[in-house]
Parts: C-alpha cells; sequence; structure tokens
C-alpha cells in the first residue's frame, strides 16, 4: 500500500506575504518621492516660462514627457520585478514537491519556454491541482507577462501585428502607446497597475495554497541505479 502524505507549504506562503508586503511599502514609498518631484518640476516650469514665455509650448512639451518618462522607468521596472516574483515562487513550490515526492524530473525538462507555463503543467500533470478557479487571474497575468517581455526583450516596443486585444486593453486602462515611423512605444502613466497585479499575485497563490495543504502526495519509485564499473565498453 502507497503511503500518502501532505507537505507543508508554510516557509512559501510566509515568504511570499513578506515579499508582497515589501512590494508594496516600495510601492508607496516612491510614489511618494515621485509626487514631490512632479511638484518640482511644476515650479521649474513656471519659472522658465516666466523667464521666456514665447517658448512655452516648448517648455511644457519638455516637462511633461519629463513626467512621464522617470515615473514610467519605475512602473515598467517594478512590473519586471513583480513577475519575477511571481516566477520565483512558482518555482520554489514546484521544487519543494520534486524534492519531498522524488520526482524524477526537474522543472527545467519540461518542454516549455516560460518558468510559468512549465510549472502550470507540472502542478496540473503531477500535482493534479485545479486551476479552473484561477482561470481569470490567469489570463491577466499571461497579459501582463505580454507586457513584461515587451519591457524587457524589446525596451517597450510594440509591434502593431503582435498586439492583442487584451494588451490593448491594458493599454488602455494604464498608459499610453507612442508611435515613431512604424514603431510604437509605450509608457505605463497609472501606478494602478502596479497595485493590481500586486493583488493578482496575492489572489492567484492564496487559492494555489488552499489546494496544495488539502492535497496528498505519494513518494515515486526511482529506477535502480545501474552499475557500470565493471562493464567493458568495445567498438563492436
Amino acid at each position: 500500500m502507497t503511503t500518502t502524505f501532505h507537505i507543508d507549504f508554510k516557509e512559501q506562503e510566509i515568504k511570499l506575504q513578506n515579499d508582497l508586503a515589501f512590494f508594496k511599502e516600495y510601492i508607496e514609498f516612491n510614489l511618494d518621492k515621485l509626487k514631490g518631484r512632479e511638484h518640482k518640476l511644476n515650479s521649474l516650469l513656471n519659472e522658465d516660462i516666466s523667464e521666456t514665455p514665447h517658448f512655452k509650448e516648448i517648455l511644457e512639451n519638455i516637462y511633461e514627457q519629463d513626467k512621464i518618462r522617470l515615473p514610467a522607468y519605475f512602473y515598467h521596472s517594478t512590473i519586471v520585478s513583480l513577475y519575477s516574483l511571481l516566477e520565483v515562487t512558482l518555482n520554489e513550490i514546484c521544487n519543494t514537491i520534486i524534492k519531498k515526492t522524488d520526482f524524477a524530473f526537474s522543472l527545467e525538462q519540461i518542454a516549455y519556454k516560460n518558468i510559468i507555463d512549465k510549472a502550470r503543467i507540472f502542478l496540473t500533470k503531477v500535482a493534479n491541482l485545479n486551476f479552473e478557479n484561477t482561470d481569470t487571474l490567469w489570463l491577466k497575468i499571461t497579459t501582463i507577462q505580454k507586457l513584461r517581455n515587451y519591457i524587457v526583450h524589446d525596451n517597450t516596443q510594440i509591434k502593431s501585428k503582435d498586439i492583442t486585444t487584451n494588451l490593448i486593453k491594458l493599454l488602455n486602462d494604464f498608459g499610453i502607446i507612442q508611435s515613431e515611423i512604424d514603431k510604437e512605444f509605450f509608457f505605463i502613466t497609472n501606478p494602478q497597475l502596479l497595485f493590481d497585479f500586486l493583488n493578482i499575485i496575492k489572489d492567484f497563490f492564496q487559492e494555489i495554497f488552499v489546494q496544495l495543504n488539502k492535497m496528498k502526495f505519494r513518494k515515486f519509485e526511482r529506477p535502480e541505479p545501474i552499475e557500470i564499473y565493471n562493464m567493458v565498453f568495445t567498438d563492436e
């Protein structure tokens, strides 16, 4: 009779809670700094316009770009960091299961390009996890994943043929797209996306941990190692 057992994921849960609390404080701290910077820029703009009123329109455009770009760099980098937290947490959960059950393969050996798809396949097929309750969250995650990939791999450039309906909605809700000839550069302009993504991660893992903590696992039988030190190999 195969013995089943529970796996304790408390360490991963506590670590994730602490990480999410840190990110929330980090976001709020930087938004406060950016707000102060915007007030300072407004004062500098008024001073410059008073000195050179005939350049008013040019100055307003310059300062407006300044107000958009620096916050956007923070928003973009935070999206990337939050996505990394999502990946790392999924990876840790899967590796814990692999270690505790003596599973023969590593997550890296699953034939998918990115960690979150590898993890979903593993948790569905090996751990019998039901993702139906997280499908809406998963759609949001994969949309933000595409956004994150454009930030990391394409320097915030989106080719029109690649853009999806969900990504268009995301950008319409939280950012702008600025075109330059045949390229489109986007800047996230609404920090609410950071808090939304943080809450998506929180809600997603909350459901995952509820299922995992109820689940019973079993050890996989590893094949006996082959003794090869006395074997003689020939060219025949």
